[in-house]
């Protein structure tokens, strides 16, 4: 995957702040899973389902894992809400995406034909 500075390189063209631009790299990359947004997320609610019904468990820890799932179900909120009202976030977070994407197309053609595997650095 092609590394953050050329992330925010092309986010910053996008008229982003270099602030946004590193949010939505930690978003995708680092937050809650790794390419949130392109990968499923496990629901939350069944977490807390398979806890609650497990028998291997002691109270303490069937709460502290409870305690876990709530807060991985508020951040994944507090992170929608984040993209739904930030319109540069939502740019960069997408384009965050998009470069993966493209790299992945890329690699094997310029595997093929001797190319740069960074292509997108012009």
């Amino acid at each position: 995957m092609p590394p953050w500075s050329i992330r925010n390189k092309w986010c910053i063209r996008l008229g982003c702040s270099a602030d946004v631009c590193r949010e939505a790299n930690y978003i995708v990359d680092s937050a809650l899973a790794h390419d949130l947004g392109r990968r499923r997320i496990v629901n939350s609610d069944t977490m807390v389902k398979k806890v609650f019904h497990g028998v291997s468990h002691d109270f303490l820890r069937k709460f502290s894992e409870v305690e876990k799932a709530f807060e991985r179900k508020i951040e994944l909120i507090m992170i929608n809400y984040r993209l739904r009202v930030d319109e540069c976030l939502r740019k960069a977070f997408y384009l965050h995406h998009a470069l993966d994407v493209l790299l992945n197309t890329l690699i094997p053609i310029n595997n093929v034909f001797g190319g740069n595997s960074f292509a997108l650095q012009g």
